[in-house]
C-alpha cells in the first residue's frame, strides 16, 4: 500500500496548520509555497478537510485555515479518510463488499479483511500530535 500525493498533501498541510499559533491562521497558498506544492491541488484538498470538518475557512485579512478540533484528536485515519474517502487494501474489504471475479472462491478475503481492520486502527492511532513528536 502507498498512500497517494493527495493524502501526503493533506497530511503535510494539516500538521502545518497544528504547528500554528492558537487563534492563527494560514492559506492555502502559504502552505503551497512553503513545501512546494502544487496549489491548485492542495486548495481541492483544503476543501475536502473543510467539508469533512477537520478545519474551518475564514475570509478576510486574518482569514485563512484553523483546526476544528485539537490537534491530539485529528487523526491520519481522519484525514486519509477525509481526502481518499477510503483506506481499501483490495476491493472485497471496503464496507461496500464490492464484488470481484474471485467472490466465493477467494483465499484472501478474510485475511484482507483482518489486515484492512489493522491497519485502519494503526492509522486511526496516530494524531498530529504524535507526527509532531517525532520531529
Amino acid at each position: 500500500m502507498r498512500l497517494t500525493k493527495r493524502s501526503e498533501y493533506g497530511i503535510i498541510a494539516m500538521k502545518y496548520i497544528a504547528s500554528m499559533d492558537d487563534g492563527e491562521a494560514c492559506s492555502a497558498r502559504t502552505i503551497a509555497e512553503y513545501f512546494n506544492l502544487p496549489q491548485e491541488i492542495l486548495a481541492k484538498i483544503m476543501q475536502k478537510l473543510v467539508k469533512k470538518g477537520l478545519i474551518r475557512s475564514q475570509k478576510g485579512k486574518h482569514g485563512g485555515y484553523r483546526l476544528t478540533h485539537r490537534p491530539d484528536q485529528i487523526t491520519l485515519g481522519d484525514i486519509i479518510m477525509a481526502v481518499e474517502e477510503s483506506l481499501n487494501v483490495v476491493d472485497c474489504s471496503t464496507e461496500k463488499g464490492l464484488k470481484c471475479e474471485q467472490m466465493g472462491l477467494c483465499n484472501i478475503e478474510n485475511p484482507m479483511r483482518k489486515i484492512q481492520r489493522d491497519l485502519n486502527n494503526y492509522f486511526h492511532s496516530i494524531t498530529l500530535v504524535d507526527l509532531k513528536e517525532e520531529t
